[in-house]
């Protein structure tokens, strides 16, 4: 049951921290646009309008994975039963994992400015999601 309800909570805070990030990004990077209201908030909207777009995808793909997804897999489940399956959705949601991984842990080591940081979670939070997911899509209860 946990992991329904982890691949519930980053399908909705994924969108959510990518919506609310530019509000605090935009006026502090005084050094990119000027103080004015009218150029910060056009950013800011455009970041908020592909959050917006995004939330229907994701909540989309996590509904077609805990479809029939019994809920008690693990984060290493594997369907026995189907093994080219298992292989497939691996190596495609688990690569796809692994890269933004990487790309948020190396945002880390990176020298930047404090505002710059406040990006880094978006693809470490993806990489949470892609694993959840695939280990949703791995528990899915096979037809007898």
């Amino acid at each position: 049951m946990w992991l329904l309800r982890s691949c519930w909570a980053l399908a909705l805070a994924i969108p959510a921290y990518i919506a609310i990030v530019p509000w605090f990004y935009y006026p502090a990077d005084s050094v990119g646009l000027p103080s004015s209201a009218d150029s910060t908030i056009l950013p800011i909207g455009g970041v908020v309008i592909l959050a917006l777009l995004l939330a229907p995808i994701l909540l989309g793909i996590t509904v077609v994975c805990l479809w029939r997804s019994t809920g008690r897999g693990g984060v290493f489940a594997w369907n026995t039963a189907r093994p080219l399956l298992s292989a497939t959705i691996s190596l495609i949601l688990g690569g796809a994992a692994l890269s933004c991984l990487l790309l948020g842990l190396s945002d880390l080591f990176r020298q930047m400015s404090w505002q710059e940081y406040l990006w880094t979670p978006i693809p470490i939070l993806f990489a949470g999601w892609l694993v959840l997911i695939r280990a949703a899509a791995l528990s899915q209860k096979t037809a007898a």
